[in-house]
């Protein structure tokens, strides 16, 4: 359980006491709308009131963990969420997010723990099997983890996140059919996720379908401009359809969004000594290997780049 005393942000806001009007609901309510706003150091401070007013106040113990978890200081969150489930054993809200702050600590097996616990106390609890399945992912669980999603999608069948995350985990299992459905589900509920675009591009470019694939890219890169693995991957299906000037474009849009991409100077390097333009080639070729000085790929063929040059001025 908490082993140290909660310590108080240094952001105020702007008052040193609560008004009589203004007790430990007050600070409540105000630290969640300060979440809300992203402001998570204030957040902390508004729940610290709350605790100074009531030191029992179980909410305010779990959403100042919520804020400190938010705010990335996963082991203090772990404290305040520990505090508020001493208070209440079953808080399975706080049993779930102790569980989410573990997982980004990297303790897969500990969170694993918490989301049990909250699936315990509430079977239909729809967000730890959700979680759950990513920790079990994480350690390579997949089978595991698709019985979890599935779990989560039964209570919810709406549940984007969940249909997304099944997908993953089948692609990861190289069952790229039902990857494919899994994430039609995911965008059926929410069009807007544009990782999902581009992990259903990779899946259509697994099965074959490349035009297909492009199209899904470009739903992501539309939703999101500078998605670099989306331009990447869709500059290296237009290479291979033979839409040779279009993959340059794209590999070179790649370059301004991420300069130090050197499989994307390679590649790109590559579609120019399809077009014969050696010279261009040649300078993709030595930015791969200034980044990656061991590129041996780009080495052989920056030299037969070379070659061709001098074949063709001869």
């Amino acid at each position: 359980m908490a082993s140290q005393k909660y310590k108080r942000s240094n952001t105020t806001l702007g008052r040193t006491k609560p008004s009589e009007n203004e007790g430990h609901a007050f600070w409540l309510s105000q630290g969640m709308v300060l979440i809300r706003e992203k402001r998570y150091d204030d957040a902390i401070s508004s729940f610290d009131r709350a605790i100074e007013i009531r030191p029992d106040y179980v909410q305010a113990w779990h959403y100042r963990g919520t804020a400190l978890r938010k705010a990335g200081r996963y082991y203090e969150s772990i404290e305040s969420y520990d505090k508020a489930l001493e208070l209440r054993p079953n808080y399975y809200q706080a049993w779930n997010y102790r569980g989410v702050a573990l997982y980004s600590l990297g303790q897969y097996e500990e969170s694993i723990g918490s989301f049990d616990r909250a699936i315990t106390i509430k079977s239909d609890y729809s967000h730890a099997w959700n979680n759950r399945g990513s920790a079990l992912g994480e350690l390579q669980r997949y089978q595991e983890a698709i019985s979890d999603y599935d779990r989560a999608i039964a209570i919810k069948p709406s549940f984007f996140q969940a249909w997304n995350n099944k997908g993953n985990m089948l692609r990861k299992l190289n069952d790229y059919k039902q990857a494919l459905l899994a994430y039609d589900e995911a965008l059926k509920f929410r069009p807007n996720l544009h990782e999902t675009w581009s992990h259903k591009g990779i899946v259509l470019t697994s099965l074959g379908h490349y035009e297909q694939a492009i199209d899904a890219y470009e739903e992501a890169i539309g939703l999101k401009p500078d998605h670099a693995i989306a331009w990447f991957n869709r500059a290296r299906l237009l290479a291979k359809l033979q839409r040779h000037q279009e993959s340059i474009d794209a590999y070179e849009y790649v370059l301004t969004l991420q300069p130090e991409a050197y499989e994307a100077w390679y590649n790109c390097g590559n579609v120019l000594s399809k077009l014969e333009r050696y010279r261009e080639a040649i300078n993709c070729y030595n930015q791969a290997i200034r980044i990656q000085p061991e590129y041996q790929e780009a080495t052989a063929r920056r030299d037969l780049a070379m070659q061709k040059l001098r074949q063709q001025k001869a």
